[in-house]
């Protein structure tokens, strides 16, 4: 066959194409077309069902999802069998197929799967639309699942009809195009969103926003195993719509079952009716038949290469593009083979990585799997300085800058090991002290407690752009500051741009990466509010804000430790009260008294007092933050934003609480062990202090 571009826009013009090139595959070929189309429909019912609703009106909503769930599943159910069994026997299978279709259509008119009550229902376009779709369905043709018209109709409802019939034109062609006897098979194997989405930055996952947020936000409300089940089912199907994850036999019996199983009534509920079908199909897990996909660009081929002979010789497996793709094969069948495959995901940090859009799809996928990061799906290694996109920021990576190769061997083990996470208390703890920075240590030339760069995890990654950015980002903060005058913006924020600044005017380049790192949470924070509208305007300050945001990160990824410190601190677990609490105020008041006491004494130095004056203002500023709420009832993207900027403001309030007990830890440490001042009055009275602080925090 010749390569034919073609386009399809309609049900009607779907059914002619079929009739002129389908021959004696139109059954297999319609069959396969009218599943995927309706699998890409399917969200869109699910978002009508998601506002919260008591009495009849959610009864209502949980039978449409009921009765379209069932409408899809009969699609799939002759390929769930066909696909179990050899190509050898593929004749044979095709016909079993069809006697499992002719079975469950005697048994399953599709007039009854959306009642005349919920046709007439305003709220419920998907539901109307397949409802009234239903009646020419019995005209559609014979092997071709009605599904599909329904499934149009609710798209034409929700005018997604452009980008659904595109993925329809592209199936089609897939299939006129295959060189494969069994082109229907082939294509089963393939994503429901092939390339040309997978290009598209607007994109996530390889899934349209518009499939995705309502999924994502069924999933998340579903009460019960049961219903989680049908997402489970949907998105093990995205990447491959052979995927089977129930029991053939068992799907084609749950199929086969009479219309009342699925009805709501007096003596069944939605809950039991899906109780009912979770007991009749046997979950078959995903096979993980790789621990790692490796995700990298070809910039970085050496460093990938490297990590992956240290995970194979500890013993996993790894999926990557230069061991485990053969030549000629297809890119993006292959890539989804992987990700279908893999325990976890390695990722390669550089600036090529994050310009890459395959790796871009690699990571979403693995992102929308965990994403919030407690599942460890995604281990990131960073080889480069750079600016990771904003969902990227939240994952901790682990540095391999400036490393000798057995020090990078050791960091790629413990990352995957996570032996970097303290788990007690008691470790959590010494660990936060170790963590901290500054050090405090004894000065033996003046007998008083002193501070000191952090030895073990201050090290900075010196390059010429190192040098370059604390006087860049210095000059953005002055002309952001002029930007601002005049303007009704949040106190947090200029609060938190002049802390910044004043920490690069002390130090430069060596900077405090925890200080900063906690003041940008704050200016991000308050970028991300939705009063920000309101003050953050004008073409000039949004470009100063941006350009602030990427120097940041590009400052931040030259301390290559600063990721396993906010890996010691994300492990502990601080009550959401102590975040809040002026408690921590009133301990900071008292501590500042003493330590001026102690330094008039002559127990700390200068630069001690300084630094605790520093932390104390610091703390003050950001516990008088509250701490902002997540409105029920958003959009996924909008619930993603505002979770963010909560989860910013309480790393910030949790990251500074932590910094002060590390400090604190370390005083008393080194207060224990000078004997010359440890009797003095003034250091009794700070190591008092400091354990009332410690005592409350932990």
């Amino acid at each position: 066959m010749s390569n034919q571009e073609i386009n399809i826009s309609s049900g009607d013009e779907l059914e002619t194409w079929l009739d002129a090139n389908a021959g004696d595959q139109l059954a297999e070929w319609s069959r396969v077309v009218a599943f995927r189309l309706a699998l890409r429909v399917w969200p869109l019912v699910l978002s009508e069902t998601l506002i919260s609703e008591v009495g009849d009106v959610a009864e209502l909503k949980q039978s449409i999802i009921l009765q379209s769930w069932r409408a899809v599943f009969l699609a799939s159910t002759p390929y769930l069998t066909l696909n179990q069994l050899v190509p050898a026997r593929a004749s044979a299978a095709a016909n079993e197929a069809k006697s499992v279709a002719a079975a469950v259509a005697a048994r399953s008119d599709p007039t009854t799967f959306f009642s005349a009550r919920a046709a007439q229902a305003p709220y419920a376009a998907a539901a109307k639309a397949c409802s009234n779709a239903a009646e020419s369905l019995l005209e559609w043709r014979g092997f071709a699942s009605y599904t599909a018209r329904a499934a149009a109709a609710a798209a034409s409802a929700y005018g997604a009809q452009g980008l659904i019939w595109r993925a329809v034109s592209l199936d089609c062609r897939f299939l006129f195009n295959s060189s494969q006897v069994i082109a229907n098979i082939a294509l089963l194997n393939t994503p429901l969103w092939l390339v040309d989405v997978r290009e598209n930055k607007n994109y996530v996952a390889n899934i349209p926003p518009w499939v995705r947020e309502p999924l994502d936000t069924f999933a998340r409300n579903a009460q019960g195993p049961e219903w989680k089940l049908m997402v489970e089912w949907y998105r093990r199907l995205i990447g491959d719509t052979s995927n089977n994850i129930f029991d053939a036999d068992l799907s084609v019996e749950l199929a086969l079952q009479k219309d009342d199983f699925w009805e709501i009534s007096d003596k069944q509920s939605a809950d039991e009716i899906m109780g009912e079908v979770a007991k009749t199909l046997v979950w078959i897990p995903p096979p993980l038949k790789w621990d790692f996909f490796l995700s990298y660009t070809a910039a970085n081929e050496a460093v990938a290469r490297r990590i992956s002979g240290v995970l194979e010789d500890a013993g996993y497996s790894v999926f990557s593009q230069f061991n485990d793709m053969g030549a000629g094969k297809s890119f993006v069948n292959e890539m989804n083979r992987g990700l279908a495959g893999m325990g976890r995901m390695i990722a390669v940090y550089s600036p090529e990585y994050f310009k890459s859009g395959p790796c871009m799809s690699e990571w979403e996928a693995a992102y929308t799997i965990d994403p919030s990061g407690d599942k460890g799906t995604i281990v990131p290694f960073l080889i480069e300085p750079c600016q990771p996109p904003p969902l990227a920021r939240r994952i901790i990576w682990t540095s391999l800058l400036e490393m000798t190769p057995e020090q990078e061997r050791e960091a790629v083990l413990a990352a995957v090991t996570g032996s970097q996470t303290p788990k007690t208390r008691a470790e959590q703890r010494k660990r936060v002290a170790i963590a901290v920075t500054p050090e405090v240590l004894a000065n033996e030339d003046t007998g008083e407690i002193d501070v000191g760069p952090n030895k073990e995890f201050d090290q900075v990654y010196a390059d010429v752009p190192l040098l370059e950015l604390p006087e860049a980002i210095r000059a953005l903060l002055d002309t952001l500051l002029s930007q601002i005058q005049g303007r009704n913006y949040p106190s947090g924020f200029d609060v938190a741009i002049k802390a910044y600044k004043k920490e690069l005017d002390a130090n430069g380049v060596n900077c405090n990466p925890t200080l900063l790192r906690t003041q940008m949470d704050i200016i991000e924070a308050e970028l991300e509010d939705e009063h920000a509208q309101y003050w953050c305007t004008g073409a000039g300050l949004v470009k100063s804000c941006e350009r602030l945001l990427q120097l940041h990160e590009r400052l931040i990824t030259h301390y290559p430790l600063d990721q396993a410190r906010e890996r010691i601190f994300r492990a502990v677990e601080v009550d959401e009260e102590k975040l809040t609490s002026q408690d921590a105020t009133e301990f900071n008041r008292r501590i500042i008294v003493e330590v001026k006491y102690a330094n008039e004494q002559g127990v700390v130095s200068d630069e001690y007092l300084e630094t605790v004056k520093t932390q104390s203002r610091t703390t003050r500023n950001i516990i008088d933050l509250s701490l902002p709420e997540v409105p029920e009832g958003l959009e996924e993207t909008e619930r993603r934003k505002a979770e963010d900027r909560r989860n910013r403001i309480r790393d910030a309030k949790k990251r500074t609480l932590l910094q002060q007990a590390g400090v604190y830890d370390k005083t008393l440490d080194v207060l224990g062990k000078m004997t010359k001042i440890a009797d003095s009055d003034a250091a009794k009275t700070l190591g008092k202090a400091a354990k009332d602080f410690l005592e409350w925090f932990w």
